[in-house]
């Protein structure tokens, strides 16, 4: 028979983090769950890596990247409820200045940005 500090040894590798956490309890609950975009070419379903990656080649832009976020923020925060407070035109406004400062010549640094606040 298992004591209880076994029994959490086992269960502990599995629960990681919160995304593995919540696809076990899916699971034990007969619930499959898929990622929010089935689009893969959404810009908001990317990794920062990936967004970077992107923003450095010049194939997206902050203001793209930051409307597609902010399309996702209004899909699914009723349901989720994630965000007390959302400042789209803040986030926007933040967006373009960095596209500016980029062709005014500012730094990569800046231009590979996320206008996170």
């Amino acid at each position: 028979m298992l004591n209880q500090q076994d029994r959490h040894a086992q269960v502990q590798p599995a629960l990681q983090n919160r995304r593995s956490f919540l696809f076990a309890t899916a699971a034990a609950a007969g619930l499959t769950l898929r990622p929010a975009s089935a689009d893969p070419q959404d810009p908001a379903a990317l990794t920062l890596k990936a967004a970077s990656a992107l923003l450095r080649r010049k194939a997206v832009s902050s203001v793209e990247l930051t409307q597609a976020c902010l399309h996702r923020i209004d899909r699914y925060n009723s349901a989720l409820n994630a965000f007390i407070t959302i400042t789209g035109e803040q986030a926007l406004k933040s967006a373009r200045d960095m596209v500016v400062s980029c062709a005014e010549g500012s730094s990569a640094e800046l231009c590979m940005a996320f206008p996170l606040r």
